[in-house]
């Protein structure tokens, strides 16, 4: 077997390369015995039976590892600027990064860790080994950081020491199935390494008693599932995306194939493994195979950090529910939108179903970003403010799963993947660092009669955008027409698959629905 050392850039030896396989140096040397090549000297230094071993160092073999991550995920994710951002600017909080499974989290933060960082080290909290030796550090140090580290790197991750030095970065993942280790982040803060956290199932945290992190010691992202932007750039077709008009100037051939990734998006949605698995075989239904496991998997999960039996049979009812809560014909109204859902999975499960664990299991659909919210502006008025009026699911691809397997109609699945899409899209604005619209999630808007599918109010300007969605082109929608002459909107936008342009509709304007959130303010 080829033997090769690993050492850090202080010249100490890390550990070692057995084959292709790194073993740190404290779990070489308990398992001395079981590699021959090895051998302990007096003064207890693992060294080779044969002389001097190849070598490189830590940072060379970081290098191995993204790249192997890389040929794994091929796709470049956004995210990664924001990483960045936060190891310059931020690092002195942790980083939390939260998004629904499979969307990433781990991927993304390994490839960072291992393109960024000289010692990496990998905590995974949902196994439970590795919980039990860091709850045990803990209390067992009585809360001496460093001690708790070091005792880690020794035990369970089989390292010779812990560097405490911004080189080094400790990466701890399913951060929600231990309360002690969660609360016990502003202590670790107290060292020089850097910390990342992430998980599935982040919900558990929010809606617990247990875990009781003060704000302001976490640097919050999310990952989503991938963007229309990050969908095209798996697709070779960002430059294309980047350099569309708005208003119909380019070459038809790119609205065209613009106008496929859309669609395909919308049947696929924007999880990686789904998208990866479309650019590998470009059969659809495999895809659709895999969205379906993703969310059995997830419900089988999720209900069981939930006690009662029925909990599984509420969230599937709840999806469901959700689907046709956004195919009513009056949404976001006075009504709330949790008893609508709460009325409906009574009348399709027949069980005694209160409106606290309906409430409780949307609360956990949409920390978990499986659904997310939407705000109204209740008569167009940017000042009165409703909270959570609507609800969407956060991936095309999931909601194309579930409309087919409800037997929704075409054209109202048409219309409805639209809004999700165009949701998603704006939701993203709404997320950015340095704030481009106001309040945290989109917002849609009812006066009287009229619907507004989405408002945006620019920070910079004030300005007013009012926006509606349509799956196909057609006639100006009345509620914009309304919304635009009674002044309660500056700028009147229909997002429809076109190549954009003017409407005939006063001063509104027509724009490819792709677009919405990548080209905004579309001037």
């Amino acid at each position: 077997m080829k033997i090769t050392r690993v050492r850090f850039s202080n010249g100490d030896t890390a550990g070692f390369l057995l084959g292709t396989e790194y073993v740190g140096y404290q779990a070489v040397l308990n398992e001395i015995s079981s590699i021959p090549e090895l051998t302990v000297n007096k003064q207890g230094v693992v060294r080779s039976v044969k002389g001097t071993l190849p070598e490189v160092t830590m940072r060379q073999y970081n290098s191995f590892r993204y790249s192997a991550l890389q040929r794994n995920a091929p796709l470049v994710r956004d995210i990664q600027g924001s990483f960045s951002a936060w190891q310059r600017k931020y690092s002195s909080m942790a980083l939390y990064l939260s998004g629904a499974r499979q969307v990433g989290k781990t991927t993304e933060l390994l490839k960072f860790a291992y393109n960024n960082y000289e010692q990496v080290l990998y905590v995974d909290l949902s196994q439970r080994g590795v919980r039990e030796a860091f709850e045990s550090a803990i209390n067992r140090t009585n809360s001496s950081a460093y001690l708790v580290m070091s005792s880690l790197c020794r035990g369970i991750l089989g390292e010779r020491y812990f560097w405490n030095a911004p080189s080094t970065i400790l990466l701890i993942d399913e951060i929600q199935e231990s309360p002690t280790v969660y609360n016990y982040i502003r202590k670790l803060l107290s060292l020089e390494c850097h910390l990342a956290v992430t998980g599935s199932y982040l919900g558990r945290v929010i809606m617990s008693k247990d875990f009781f992190l003060p704000a302001g010691s976490t640097y919050d992202l999310e990952l989503q599932p991938l963007s229309f932007k990050e969908f095209c750039r798996a697709f070779n077709a960002e430059n294309t995306l980047n350099k569309i008009d708005v208003f119909g100037k380019s070459d038809n051939d790119d609205y065209v194939a613009l106008t496929k990734l859309y669609e395909l998006q919308l049947r696929i949605g924007g999880y990686p493994a789904v998208v990866q698995a479309y650019k590998q075989t470009g059969d659809v239904d495999s895809c659709v195979r895999l969205i379906a496991n993703l969310l059995s998997r997830f419900t089988d999960e999720s209900s069981h950090y939930f006690v009662d039996d029925k909990s599984k049979l509420i969230f599937e009812n709840v999806y469901r529910a959700s689907v046709f809560e956004q195919l009513s014909e009056k949404k976001g109204t006075a009504k709330l939108m949790t008893d609508e859902i709460t009325n409906f999975v009574k009348q399709d499960t027949k069980l005694p179903v209160s409106r606290n664990e309906v409430n409780s299991a949307i609360s956990w659909l949409v920390y978990s970003r499986v659904l997310g919210y939407c705000d109204l502006y209740n008569n167009g008025d940017v000042s009165q403010l409703l909270q959570a009026r609507r609800l969407y699911f956060r991936d095309c691809g999931l909601l194309s799963y579930l409309v087919r397997l409800h037997g929704v109609d075409v054209a109202s699945a048409k219309g409805l993947l639209a809004e999700t899409f165009v949701y998603n899209e704006l939701y993203r604005l709404h997320k950015k660092a340095v704030p481009i619209v106001a309040n945290p999630v989109p917002c849609c808007s009812v006066k009287n009669q009229y619907e507004l599918d989405f408002l945006l109010v620019e920070c910079l300007t004030g300005r007013k955008f009012g926006i509606e969605v349509k799956s196909n082109k057609g006639t100006a929608p009345k509620s914009l027409s309304y919304y635009e002459e009674n002044g309660l909107i500056d700028v009147a936008v229909i997002a429809e698959r076109t190549r954009g342009g003017k409407s005939e509709n006063r001063n509104s304007i027509r724009i490819p629905i792709y677009t919405v959130a990548e080209k905004f303010p579309y001037i």
